[in-house]
């Protein structure tokens, strides 16, 4: 697997390779490894957009953290927030 600075020069990299009046954005999220050392995925998004929706950005970044989340959530088999009983 990666390292997160290797993570982080790939997206600049990509970033690199595009035209610069078409950049939308950017986000990479590299998460910490757990307590048994096994790291979790990173998030990238990259978007490529001449109008740079803003709205489009952050929906879409906000999107991909929450499913990120989620799917955390359920591997760790965690009751949903509410559901002690």
């Amino acid at each position: 697997m990666a390292t997160p600075a290797e993570i982080l020069r790939a997206m600049a990299e990509r970033v690199d390779r595009n035209r610069e009046e078409e950049f939308a954005g950017c986000i990479v999220i590299i998460p910490p490894a757990d307590r048994n050392g096994q790291e979790g995925e990173s998030i990238e998004l990259l978007l490529i957009d001449p109008a740079r929706d803003l709205a489009n950005f952050w929906s879409t970044a906000k999107s991909k953290a929450a499913i990120a989340a989620d799917e955390f959530v359920a591997q760790q088999q965690v009751p949903a927030l509410g559901g002690y009983r």
